[in-house]
Parts: structure tokens; sequence; C-alpha cells
């Protein structure tokens, strides 16, 4: 696994995890 496979995982489970908490702000309205 090389470094930057790593960043691009993370960026991309922040991503995914960024529009998570956006659909649960909109929900809870």
């Amino acid at each position: 696994m090389t470094l930057e496979l790593f960043v691009a995982g993370v960026k991309f489970g922040v991503s995914i995890f960024g529009i998570v908490m956006k659909q649960r702000k909109e929900y809870t309205k």
C-alpha cells in the first residue's frame, strides 16, 4: 500500500463522511 493510495483513501473517506454529516443536519431540521 503506497502513500499516495493511502492519501487518496483518506480523502475519499473524508468526503463521504462530510456528505453523510451534511445529510444528517438536513434530516434534523
